[in-house]
């Protein structure tokens, strides 16, 4: 099952850097709100940060090491309104329908609000490297 669950990824990494089929540009999140900025001050310098609100708010996800991160159990899983990426690295946010589908692909220095189709549905956070 691990090995299967690491094709679907790949593969998936794979459409999207062709196609960037079914992820929403960089630039999309930068044209939320900007009225909370002040909320984003709270994410460390070359780190990805997911929050629970639009515009910021309480910070429910921090990481900069490379890899995936399952959100079962966190209070991050299906939380994530916005987001800083602080990085030096591209962060894609996954839901998991059956398989691992990429709803959101954030790029270094990317923040802001995500859109509709992605706020609240991370189920899982993979910082590539």
């Amino acid at each position: 099952m691990r090995a299967a669950v690491g094709i679907v990824i790949s593969a998936i990494l794979v459409l999207t850097a062709s196609t960037g089929a079914g992820v929403a540009s960089a630039a999309e999140a930068r044209t939320g709100s900007e009225a909370g900025v002040q909320h984003y001050d709270s994410c460390t310098a070359n780190y990805f940060c997911g929050y629970d609100w639009l515009t910021g708010g309480n910070m429910v996800f921090q990481e900069n090491a490379c890899g995936l991160y399952k959100l079962a159990g966190s209070p991050a899983i299906d939380k994530i309104a916005s987001i800083d990426n602080k990085s030096t690295h591209t962060v894609l946010l996954m839901d998991w329908v059956g398989y691992w589908d990429v709803i959101w692909e954030s790029l270094p220095g990317n923040w802001g609000d995500l859109p509709a189709a992605a706020h609240d549905k991370a189920d899982a956070i993979f910082i590539l490297c």
